[in-house]
């Protein structure tokens, strides 16, 4: 439990003192997303009917979407090298940062998109039974004696997938090494070092939900005000968007801050293994 306590405080020295890094730290924890469409005579009609508004939004849309992925790919290794700059105790420069996550993106994004398949992978195995259920292949009660083995799997399988990512990156950000390469560093690694790499995950699942309550601590009083002015005789969509307006600021240096101090306790705790094992 030490080496727990001891991250934790590493981590939040780090983020507090260095609170230029919560800008990376924004796009860690927005990972990018996606959007859908649909074809077809009456989709047309039905978007001939759309506010004029709509058309730029769905142009604009996408590559805000695109634009935020890339940004969440620079933002990993730029955050992850900059812990270690402010670790050896180096002045942390956001240029700098920047140039090193832009030339780490690439192993990152093959890092992240090998773990996805993996996970994506699990979860069809888990998804077979289910989806021969519904089209009528297997019975509800075989397909839950098929199930519950298979998750019995996919659970601990996830898990350890969740931690193999984040030491690969680290792996392949901090020592320089190919995309293969860091997964079969990372498999190493967990191999001994697997319940400190749980308790970091715990770690993180703690700043996440300290994360939650402070965002509901932040969003309340506005929430308050948005509500005044639709008692007021303000319509819905006028009190919501004064409500977000007037709330977004501080979310969004919240996330930052979640995201900073999350990449820390990977860091810290690799780094940390890591001058063990060289000791």
């Amino acid at each position: 439990m030490k080496r727990i306590f001891e991250v934790a405080e590493q981590s939040f020295k780090t983020s507090w003192t260095h609170k230029s890094l919560w800008f990376f730290g924004l796009f860690v924890v927005a990972a990018g997303g996606g959007g859908s469409r649909s074809g077809g005579h009456r989709a047309s009609e039905a978007a001939s009917q759309l506010p004029d508004w709509v058309g730029p939004l769905l142009v604009i849309g996408p590559l805000l979407g695109l634009l935020a992925l890339v940004m969440h790919l620079l933002s990993e290794g730029a955050l992850i090298r900059a812990v270690k700059r402010a670790r050896d105790g180096n002045h942390v420069r956001v240029g700098e940062a920047m140039r090193a996550g832009l030339k780490t993106a690439p192993k990152v994004l093959g890092v992240k998109l090998l773990g996805g398949m993996a996970i994506v992978g699990t979860l069809a195995a888990v998804a077979v039974p289910i989806f021969l259920y519904i089209f009528d292949v297997l019975s509800m009660p075989a397909a839950i004696l098929i199930t519950l083995p298979i998750l019995a799997v996919a659970v601990p399988v996830l898990i350890t997938l969740s931690l193999a990512i984040e030491i690969a990156l680290r792996v392949a950000v901090l020592e320089d090494k190919g995309v293969l390469e860091s997964w079969r560093g990372a498999r190493a690694y967990l191999s001994g070092r697997l319940i400190d790499s749980l308790q970091l995950l715990v770690l993180s699942a703690v700043a996440q939900a300290g994360f939650v309550l402070a965002a509901l601590m932040v969003v309340l009083p506005f929430a308050a005000v948005g509500v005044a002015i639709w008692a007021l005789g303000g319509s819905i969509l006028v009190s919501a968007i004064t409500a977000g307006a007037l709330a977004s600021p501080f979310l969004l240096t919240l996330v930052g801050a979640l995201g900073t101090f999350r990449s820390s306790v990977w860091t810290h705790g690799f780094l940390n293994a890591r001058a063990e094992e060289a000791a």
